[in-house]
């Protein structure tokens, strides 16, 4: 994107670790957007492994508003 005069939208959370080394700014976007739906899946045999519910379980709790 530097050497462009192009524009991308990224979550900040994504861009700020890369603004600082390729020179980027970070701006807000000049409309509200409305959340993004988040969508887990899994195949059902997973449903049950203790070591993906462990994983799964917080994953879905920081993605997925109260």
């Amino acid at each position: 994107m530097r050497r462009t005069d192009l524009v991308v939208t990224v979550p900040e959370s994504t861009a700020r670790p890369a603004a600082a080394d390729l020179g980027l700014a970070l701006l807000p976007l000049p409309v509200e957007l409305p959340p993004a739906p988040v969508h887990l899946s899994w195949h059902q045999r997973y449903d049950t492994d203790r070591a993906h519910v462990r994983l799964r379980d917080p994953t879905r709790a920081a993605l997925v508003s109260p």
